[in-house]
């Protein structure tokens, strides 16, 4: 296995194989069709891993999986965008709970949109619109929708576990 590391500044991606061999990738080595190919791939990777956990992500919460793919690919492009290449925790994206709020609340406001303005927001700004009234309103749905969905998995799987009458004997 080779470690990776990225130099922006000086456009490389070192691969140091342990071993004392070490192979650099330089971008100013590639012609310019290959850095389309090298982009469209990233951009391809980068946009389809924001939805990559939708399947288990839509069962936990409920949501439908192809509108939850599409926002979810739609803050990603928007973060791009704005030239923010945020490294997040795997399965969080740029679309949250109050960017879905946001925009919902808003007349007019895309989830593009509302991911955009919350990048700049900062945890203060944050704090204080999820205290509207409108926004308020619109988190506590999507929480009550989350739980609803959870409650009709637990009643389709309840009765199927181990009898409970032995725990209660023992």
């Amino acid at each position: 296995m080779a470690k990776k590391s990225t130099d922006v500044e000086a456009q490389t991606v070192i691969f140091d194989f342990g071993d004392g061999r070490v192979e650099t990738f330089q971008l100013s080595d590639m012609s310019e069709e290959m850095l389309v190919q090298l982009a469209l791939h990233g951009a391809s990777q980068k946009i389809g891993d924001s939805y990559a956990s939708a399947k288990k992500t839509c069962e936990d919460t409920g949501a439908d999986p192809t509108d939850w793919s599409q926002a979810q690919a739609a803050g990603v492009i928007a973060q791009l965008l704005a030239s923010d290449w945020t490294v997040r925790v795997a399965g969080t994206s740029a679309v949250t709970d109050l960017a879905t709020a946001l925009a919902e609340a808003v007349e007019g406001c895309s989830i593009e949109d509302a991911v955009a303005r919350l990048a700049d927001a900062d945890a203060d700004d944050k704090k204080a619109l999820r205290k509207h009234p409108d926004i308020a309103a619109v988190l506590a749905r999507i929480k009550s929708e989350r739980a609803a969905a959870k409650l009709v998995q637990a009643e389709a799987k309840a009765g199927s576990g181990p009898d409970l009458s032995e725990f209660m004997a023992a």
